[in-house]
């Protein structure tokens, strides 16, 4: 059985595409290698002629060193490599049958000039498009380049206003712990202590004192917890894992729904920034659904794949409704936001009444090392 041959092999493709983007590319610095290539070819192209023939046209074939003077050289060679392929055919012509030539002079003079005419304007014609072709690429190579500043420009921005919001939520963090807080266990000690007295009175004021003391407590816990959250940067690599079963347990005690920390071993050693802001998107991502999702349980983990490090939070709520209480909003397009500044991927999958599941994955190759 005969094997099928493929008529465009890629080898062919390959050749034809390299010599594209050469004959299109800017001039440089290869004009001697262009200049012998024409000259080779007229000379090539001459030579068939004679061997062929005054009764076999080979018009096309000059076109060929026309192509490369025009592209390669600019419109001046173009010109003369035109010039020279109808010498080349009336040389190569009168050559072969010169009796044929002598003969037919005037006839062979009108085609020579009718082929010089060809010649010319499919010249012009290929100077103005390879022209075109190579504004238009230096346009999109233009555009690239500032759409990729316009990028880093963006990467930039978005750094720097996250350090500045960062300094900004640990000064309101440190004011609400070191201040505030200092005031709630004031008050707490003396509430504390007047609820004792009157207990030793036997006052039946004591039970509203001690449930003063019970909601001062309350407020104590909290204004910790959104301190602990407002000062993030405080965690250390390695430390991520514990914070997130801190955050487990902290969010199973405010909401009264089970929230649950697994994280697989062994783990990437991740810097600072990268600790922090997964630490950031598991904490939205389970207060979110927690507050509005009514979900009987929240699910947060940390485990590797073959490529990447990946933090999930699910839970089995109401899930996102569009342009509902869930819809997407700010939050998720800080954690989208997050995930971009430690060059992760962010993803959201939710439908109504089945839940809804966060993710956010940092390749293993933007990490560092195992620990």
């Amino acid at each position: 059985m005969r094997e099928r041959t493929d008529p465009s092999p890629p080898e062919a493709s390959f050749a034809s595409s390299r010599a594209f983007a050469w004959l299109t590319r800017p001039p440089g610095g290869d004009r001697p290698r262009a200049a012998l290539i024409v000259a080779a070819a007229l000379c090539l192209v001459g030579f068939a002629d004679y061997v062929t023939g005054v009764r076999v046209s080979l018009q096309l074939f000059y076109l060929a060193p026309i192509t490369v003077a025009v592209a390669r050289l600019g419109r001046r060679s173009a010109l003369a490599a035109s010039v020279a392929s109808v010498l080349f055919r009336l040389a190569g012509d009168y050559a072969a049958d010169p009796a044929f030539v002598q003969g037919h002079l005037r006839t062979m003079l009108w085609n020579r000039a009718a082929d010089l005419c060809v010649y010319l304007l499919t010249a012009e014609v290929l100077g103005a498009l390879i022209s075109f072709h190579r504004r238009l690429e230096e346009r999109v190579r233009q555009r690239t380049a500032d759409l990729q500043k316009a990028i880093e420009d963006r990467d930039e921005l978005q750094t720097l206003l996250y350090e500045v919001s960062r300094q900004e939520r640990g000064a309101i963090g440190r004011e609400l712990h070191d201040d505030l807080g200092q005031h709630l266990t004031a008050t707490s000690l003396a509430a504390d202590l007047l609820a004792g007295r009157l207990s030793a009175q036997g006052n039946e004021a004591a039970a509203g004192a001690q449930a003063v003391v019970a909601l001062v407590q309350e407020a104590i816990a909290k204004t910790r917890l959104i301190a602990r959250g407002l000062l993030l940067s405080a965690i250390e690599p390695g430390e991520l894992v514990g914070e997130l079963e801190s955050l487990a347990r902290q969010l199973t005690l405010e909401f009264r729904v089970p929230c649950r920390f697994s994280a697989s071993r062994p783990l990437p050693t991740l810097d600072d920034a990268s600790a922090s802001h997964l630490y950031y998107v598991a904490r939205e991502a389970a207060r979110n659904a927690l507050m509005h999702g009514a979900p009987s349980e929240v699910a947060i983990r940390l485990f590797v794949t073959a490529d990447a490090l990946v933090l999930s939070a699910e839970d089995d709520g109401a899930g996102l409704r569009q342009g509902g209480a869930r819809g997407p909003g700010i939050g998720l397009r800080v954690m989208e936001q997050r995930a971009g500044l430690i060059g992760g991927s962010f993803g959201v999958e939710s439908a109504p009444g089945s839940g809804t599941r966060v993710r956010c994955s940092i390749p293993l190759s933007r990490i560092g090392t195992e620990g």
